[in-house]
């Protein structure tokens, strides 16, 4: 996901760049989570929320 971010960015896409940067975030926060064994969230995928 970190790739897609930078790759967005490499085009001028800037909307896409920051989705993609945020989803890459709350994605190493659920790694974080499970490697450490504290409480296990899946992240809200807020386009998926929207519809």
């Amino acid at each position: 996901m970190g790739d897609a971010a930078l790759e967005a960015m490499q085009r001028g896409d800037i909307g896409l760049a920051r989705t993609a940067a945020r989803q890459a975030a709350q994605w190493a926060r659920v790694v974080i989570q499970l490697e450490s064994g504290e409480k296990q969230i899946e992240p809200e995928d807020k386009q998926s929320a929207e519809v």
